[in-house]
């Protein structure tokens, strides 16, 4: 028989981690032995936008903390939760998400969130040459910022787009929710 799963479950059992772990694992692999039997800056491009995401998110949630205040709940990516508290971890980490202690301050913390983007993007173009921002090049230190320039770009665009990731009590609005439709909505549910 059909059994129709909340979304909201509790978090994953441990069969679904270890399967999660091998997904990852054997994604890691291919990419590690792709790029040793074959390097070129192409591929250095991808590798620092992988690694450098989680790096985004978080700075992106500490400058939060520095303008706003303490957060009542963090949330790292979305499904269900791998790691729960007061931060949590989901699997697919592409976006953050906080509700601050002080529902007033909602809008400010969605403009400090999103401060982060700016302050990276004007680091790369600044070390950029002028005009050469999306130019193919063999050089590294270009390949570098180029690729933390496109992972910046993204996740700006992930986090103005207005949606909401469930919590154990309330949704939390994302960044662009919270921008575009206002306060009034932030705890509907």
């Amino acid at each position: 028989m059909y059994q129709q799963l909340d979304p909201r479950r509790g978090p994953w059992s441990r069969d679904e981690r270890l399967f999660l772990i091998f997904l990852a694992v054997l994604a890691v692999g291919f990419l590690t032995a792709d790029i040793a039997l074959s390097f070129s800056v192409a591929k250095l491009r991808v590798v620092v936008f992988l690694v450098s995401w989680v790096p985004l998110l978080i700075a992106r949630e500490c400058i939060r903390r520095l303008i706003v205040g303490r957060a009542e709940r963090m949330i790292f990516g979305m499904g269900r939760p791998l790691i729960s508290g007061r931060i949590e971890w989901r699997p697919l980490l592409w976006s953050s998400v906080a509700r601050p202690m002080n529902p007033q301050r909602a809008h400010r913390s969605a403009i400090a969130g999103l401060i982060i983007y700016p302050i990276v993007m004007a680091l790369s173009l600044w070390q950029l040459p002028a005009g050469d921002y999306f130019a193919w090049s063999e050089d590294w230190t270009r390949s570098i910022w180029q690729a933390l320039t496109a992972a910046a770009f993204l996740q700006l665009g992930i986090a103005l787009i207005p949606h909401r990731v469930w919590s154990k009590d309330a949704p939390i609005p994302s960044d662009g929710w919270v921008i575009w439709f206002g306060t009034t909505h932030v705890n509907e549910k």
